[in-house]
């Protein structure tokens, strides 16, 4: 029978290892979200100012909205299947 005591349950956690930064990847992930998101409202308030004549003569209450529907559906036309 062993007397050792530093076994897995009462040995310290090891150190967290150098360069390791979970709160840098967490920023450097929320500054790619931010950008990411401000890149999609560019390109939604773009078709806006670029509707077709015909969707010009359906009208729209919110071309800005109008825009992001028909974007959304080109998107979702466009993505491979799977």
């Amino acid at each position: 029978m062993s007397t050792d005591t530093d076994d897995a349950y009462t040995r310290q956690p090891p150190a967290i290892v150098a360069g390791t930064d979970v709160t840098a990847a967490a920023d450097r992930a929320d500054t790619a979200a931010a950008a990411d998101a401000e890149t999609e409202a560019d390109r939604i308030e773009s078709r806006a100012g670029h509707l077709l004549p015909e969707e010009e003569a359906a009208g729209s209450d919110d071309p800005i909205r109008q825009a992001a529907a028909l974007l959304d559906e080109s998107d979702r036309r466009t993505e491979p299947p799977g």
